[in-house]
């Protein structure tokens, strides 16, 4: 997910980890600041995203 509030960000969620037994879907997430959020999204558009 990309988005922007005061800092553009771009964020990875992988799939649910079944293996951990919780009422909330436990997913990794990774996190990072982009500097252009514009050509951030073209990347992404370019890839298939």
């Amino acid at each position: 997910r990309l988005r922007q509030d005061e800092i553009a960000r771009l964020t990875y969620k992988g799939i649910p980890q079944e293996e951990i037994q919780s009422e909330a879907k436990v997913r990794e997430e990774l996190e990072i600041e982009v500097s252009d959020f514009a050509t951030t999204a073209e990347i992404l558009e370019r890839i298939g995203f």
